[in-house]
């Protein structure tokens, strides 16, 4: 079925010192297995439109119901969402990607929150929900009492490393793996009782 593009969210705007935006109204839920089809969705055009702007590669990889109601059922898949617009999607777990090594980390034994699969619709890219999404991951994290929130990114244009080390993520390098360049980053939490 055709993919519908989200209406384009109203700009932010400044007002004195404070900035206002239209993401007040955007809540993040987790999504039942059997209510994937937006995340699903998501990754989709996000895979079309990376490989419409880079080429293909490793980020053309559509996502299926399948695959993703089995995510569903093993991590959190977290869906945002204003009003009845999705946004963006992500997958949070604590348990570490088979392509993680504990060795690129700072703290390789301490335990960690993984983010897998972040994207945001592309007509709702660069109006802040990126940011927000990471903020959701950070206070997921520390709510399992995670000493880290740990994630990968491609490395090139296609990635959003630079995204990411401006938001202050501390880059633990580059690696290959399974052929695909990535960059590893970290930030770590003091864990609090």
């Amino acid at each position: 079925h055709p993919q519908r593009r989200p209406r384009p969210l109203p700009r932010r705007r400044r007002t004195g010192d404070a900035m206002t935006t239209a993401l007040e109204g955007l809540a993040l839920s987790r999504v039942a297995p059997d209510h994937v089809r937006d995340a699903v969705t998501l990754r989709n055009a996000c895979a079309d439109d990376l490989t419409r702007r880079f080429g293909p590669g490793p980020w053309s990889s559509h996502g299926s119901l399948p695959t993703t109601r089995r995510l569903a059922r093993d991590k959190h898949v977290l869906i945002a969402r204003l009003g009845d617009r999705s946004l963006a999607t992500m997958t949070l777990s604590a348990h570490r990607p088979t392509v993680h090594e504990l060795a690129w980390f700072s703290q390789p034994h301490a335990p960690a929150c993984y983010l897998t699969g972040l994207y945001v619709h592309p007509a709702a890219q660069r109006e802040g929900i990126g940011t927000w999404m990471m903020q959701q991951a950070e206070a997921v994290a520390r709510s399992w009492h995670s000493a880290a929130l740990r994630f990968d990114a491609y490395v090139g244009p296609a990635g959003a490393a630079e995204f990411y080390r401006r938001a202050g993520y501390v880059s633990r390098g580059e690696r290959t793996v399974m052929g695909v360049a990535i960059e590893v980053f970290e930030r770590t939490f003091s864990i609090t009782q």
